[in-house]
């Protein structure tokens, strides 16, 4: 049986203890260790006592953390436990990646008030209702449903909402189905829950670009949900963006650069010998601890390697090319939300490729035809045509189609074989070989610099896919390029040294 507070402590609680002062008092006890809070747990506390407090219109804050830095402690079990203590009319709704791992927690909030609820806050929880996953306050219709992502919901309401790491691991991260699913399950079941005056928190670690974190930044605007964004680095560095001095800049906890987020609990050391002993690369160190799923520079497409000239020589620059191609990655509709894109690529004497020209629109099936044969004819019957077939047949049909309607055209399609990463690595060695040329001033360049800059973590990778294809359809007509590795160099001296010889005896 848990020791009893004190009655200081007691009338303290009455008095309206914060979160966290409720959490310190309990978590011994309760969990058999001493919860102290973090600077940043500090941070993200008045920041949800300031939404609480809010109650005329809907609230919303989005919390980045890296692992074992204490957000679900605080966010799915103290925080809960502290809200229905003081406010037991309230309905608090946990969603979490799977229902086993929702109702542990919502088990331990209803532990925590059904043990101190009565002797801290004066109420305690309805003892008739046993299941840890759905309970309420005694004599209240107030209390909290906990349920993993995809569970049942309907007909529940929510004053406060809280999303706490619904992907589960990297394999999740990487699938672009689940985070499909998990995308609609949120606007489509979770985000109408919320009630007028609501709170919804999500918190969690960065995966990928297009994880539910992901997908709400890129979603917000004048039109949508006012998200307050909160980012907690390991260690801190300043935004994407920040064009001040490194040595000046301190972030919204008082951090200078290089400092750790919890140095009481992960001192900087130890975040490094974290990076070392699990040998994360620094795409997965920068996502999980960085919070930032797209490395500053790029990944398989750092924006240093490309290389550029004048848009306004495009002309003079296209006509120095022996060969030209406009490859096209066709959405399946206009409202899929991909885009149809048409690269075109060519490539000059010296083996030096050059994109010209990205189209990249929505439309309809019949607006995305009058698109491509509209480009057919202003690029010229010269420019040969590559569609990227769909793996399903559905593709080569698409191909026949466009075979037709451009008879005087070389058309024609392949089909995807093996990852993304994979087919677009050979692009990626010839960008490192500064081989890649840019248009300086395009219009459309700066897009294009930034989806492959994300590549493969990026949500969208149809700009990457048609240059991969463009560059293999004219690398294949040049006769192809050699890639010699470290392993060849020895052999490729040796080839030299037995060509100078025979020269010599020659």
């Amino acid at each position: 049986m848990p020791p009893s507070l004190n009655r200081q402590d007691t009338e303290l609680m009455r008095k309206g203890v914060t979160p966290s002062r409720f959490a310190q008092y309990v978590s011994k006890p309760m969990t058999g260790y001493q919860w102290m809070p973090g600077p940043h747990l500090l941070y993200l506390e008045e920041r949800v006592l300031f939404a609480l407090n809010e109650t005329e219109q809907q609230s919303f804050i989005q919390v980045n953390m890296p692992p074992r830095h204490g957000k679900t402690a605080f966010t799915s079990v103290f925080l809960p436990a502290w809200i229905l203590g003081m406010f037991p009319e309230k309905r608090i709704m946990l969603v979490t990646y799977s229902d086993d791992f929702s109702i542990q927690w919502g088990g331990s909030v209803r532990n925590i008030l059904k043990t101190y609820g009565k002797e801290i806050f004066g109420r305690t929880v309805d003892k008739t209702m046993s299941s840890n996953g759905n309970w309420r306050m005694e004599s209240s219709f107030g209390g909290m449903l906990a349920v993993g992502i995809g569970g049942g919901i309907a007909g529940q309401g929510a004053d406060v909402l809280i999303m706490d790491d619904v992907i589960k691991n990297a394999e999740e991260a990487a699938s672009p189905t689940t985070k499909a699913k998990h995308w609609a399950e949120f606007t489509q079941n979770i985000r109408p829950r919320l009630e007028p005056g609501g709170l919804m928190i999500n918190v969690q670690t960065r995966w990928a670009e297009d994880d539910l974190s992901g997908m709400i930044e890129m979603a917000s605007g004048p039109d949508s949900d006012n998200w307050e964004r909160i980012v907690f680095p390991a260690i801190c560095e300043p935004p994407d963006g920040y064009e001040g001095s490194f040595d000046d800049y301190v972030d919204i906890i008082g951090r200078h650069v290089g400092e750790p987020l919890w140095p009481a609990r992960w001192s900087l050391d130890a975040l490094q010998r974290i990076q070392k002993l699990n040998e994360m690369t620094p795409a997965t160190w920068d996502a999980l601890y960085q919070q930032r799923p797209v490395p500053r520079g790029g990944s398989m497409f750092p924006v240093d390697n490309w290389q550029w000239f004048p848009y306004g020589d495009l002309p003079q620059t296209k006509a120095q090319c022996h060969a030209l191609v406009r490859v096209w990655d066709l959405a399946s509709s206009q409202d899929s939300g991909d885009w149809s894109v048409g690269l075109l690529m060519g490539v000059d004497a010296r083996n030096h490729f050059y994109i010209f020209d990205v189209k990249r629109f929505r439309k309809h099936p019949q607006g995305i035809e009058q698109e491509l044969v509209a480009t057919a004819n202003e690029d010229g019957i010269n420019v040969a045509i590559r569609i990227e077939q769909e793996r399903s047949g559905a593709g080569s049909i698409v191909v026949e189609n466009y075979k037709r309607l451009l008879t005087r055209w070389d058309v024609d399609g392949r089909k995807p074989v093996g990852t993304k990463e994979n087919r677009a690595s050979v692009f990626s060695a010839k960008a490192a070989s500064q081989m890649i040329y840019l248009p300086d001033g395009a219009p459309w360049v700066k897009d294009y610099v930034e989806e492959c800059r994300r590549f493969p973590r990026g949500r969208y990778d149809d700009q990457v896919d048609t240059s991969v294809y463009a560059y293999d359809h004219l690398a294949a007509q040049a006769g192809g390029t050699t890639l010699w590795t470290p392993s060849d160099l020895g052999r490729l001296m040796t080839e030299r040294d037995m060509q100078s010889l025979i020269g010599q005896l020659l």
